[in-house]
């Protein structure tokens, strides 16, 4: 799998959309920031934020791209998770 590939993949793939797609009720916290319940741990209070093609969370110091974020939410490695993105219409339509 090309770098440059993952690269372009985590350009114009939002992770703010990916993460609502996986079921996560995102909260505006902010100009392009969201706030959200970490899934990576129990937590009563948003401690996972998200914003500029990243998310962190301050509870469990989960982190990472959007890339990150489909291996660890969908327990994928690094191919798996690159292919599940090849479902997505408007990321095959401009590659």
């Amino acid at each position: 799998m090309s770098n440059d590939f993952a690269e372009e993949l985590k350009r114009r793939v939002p992770i703010e959309v990916q993460i609502a797609r996986d079921g996560v009720k995102l909260q505006k916290a902010g100009s392009g920031r969201y706030l959200a319940l970490c899934v990576f741990h129990h937590e009563k209070t948003p401690s996972m934020s998200v914003s500029n093609g990243m998310f962190q969370c301050f509870g469990c110091q989960a982190s990472g791209d959007v890339i990150t974020w489909m291996r660890r939410f969908h327990e994928l490695d690094f191919g798996q998770a690159i292919a599940e993105f090849q479902g997505i219409s408007f990321m095959i339509a401009d590659m």
